[in-house]
């Protein structure tokens, strides 16, 4: 009976259902150029308050699990090694299932199926994902989100958002992280406490990860002639839509 289905199931079930519907009426929107920024000012207090964050909070706990090999040289940041390389794997490995979501409503099953069998090599083979044997097997991660889900059906990028330590974002891509954690299939297998205890590693983990838009608070992007904010609400953007005409 309905009554006995959880919520969040019903509520997961409708997404599915009218994602699969939208979907087969709607083609990708275009990707968006320009810049509109109209909460600038709320923006850049949130800006000022994730790089004292960074700096005073992720980067010293992060630095303790490693720092990384130092890098190619070439500006790209170092990569990840020991615990941090582990956390930041257990991390990815829980995304898969959710990535494997998106990827059959964005109408490609063949990566919905690659992301499965991530996640299932992984899981048991990697030791609960702390390392990644299925990359050598020949099933790299075909990474997603819903927001780019959206972006397929049609909707159009919305305003820029700095959100609270995650970062930089647009409309589109900050509600698609909130429901990205309500398709993921991993919330429903797990109870408290070990639901917790997943749920901390994975955002360590997440924090681990070197940063998606590297160098912004130092200064790497644009030289002197922008200041901060503006280097990484600009550096985003491009490579998010840069990101998005590949896939």
């Amino acid at each position: 009976m309905l009554t006995s289905i959880p919520r969040r199931s019903l509520l997961t079930a409708g997404l599915l259902l009218s994602g699969a519907l939208i979907l087969s009426a709607c083609s990708p929107a275009p990707v968006a150029r320009g810049v509109s920024d109209p909460y600038e000012l709320e923006n850049r207090a949130r800006h000022a308050d994730n790089q004292a964050i960074e700096r005073n909070l992720i980067k010293p706990v992060t630095g303790r699990f490693g720092s990384g090999d130092g890098g190619s040289g070439d500006g790209a940041p170092a990569r990840p090694t020991g615990v941090r390389r582990g956390l930041i794997n257990f991390a990815s490995n829980l995304d898969m299932p959710g990535a494997a979501v998106n990827k059959l409503l964005q109408a490609r099953p063949g990566d919905a199926l690659v992301n499965t069998a991530r996640f299932v090599v992984n899981s048991t083979v990697g030791v609960a994902g702390f390392f990644d044997p299925a990359t050598s097997f020949g099933l790299p991660a075909r990474d997603t989100d819903f927001g780019e889900t959206l972006y397929t059906w049609g909707a159009g990028e919305g305003d820029y958002l700095e959100l609270p330590v995650l970062g930089p974002s647009t409309e589109r891509d900050a509600f698609g992280r909130v429901v990205d954690l309500a398709i993921n299939p991993v919330g429903y297998l797990f109870q408290s406490p070990e639901s917790t205890y997943i749920s901390g590693l994975g955002l360590a983990g997440t924090l681990a990860r070197p940063g998606d838009y590297p160098g912004l608070a130092d200064g790497a992007v644009g030289g002197d002639a922008l200041d901060s904010y503006t280097r990484t609400r600009n550096d985003y953007l491009t490579r998010r839509r840069a990101q998005l005409r590949r896939r």
